[in-house]
């Protein structure tokens, strides 16, 4: 894992990035899964949440930024 970041929400949400993409849990889930929701699966060195926009960033290594839709309302 190289980067963890919270999202403030009743299903308390933790994503988490990779060498092999962005992988997510909440508390209705029973293990990761990974994030294909407009993420690339290469190594992410930091995420980011903006609530603003409800996305997620994600800084990769060699394929730039890239932004999705958060996973939770």
């Amino acid at each position: 894992v190289n980067c963890v970041v919270y999202e403030n929400n009743i299903k308390n949400a933790v994503y988490v990035g990779t060498d092999a993409g962005v992988y997510y849990i909440n508390d209705g889930l029973a293990d990761w899964v990974p994030y294909k929701f407009g993420l690339p699966n290469v190594i992410v060195d930091e995420l980011e949440i903006h609530y603003a926009t409800k996305k997620i960033r994600a800084a990769t290594y060699g394929r730039g930024m890239w932004q999705a839709p958060l996973k939770t309302p």
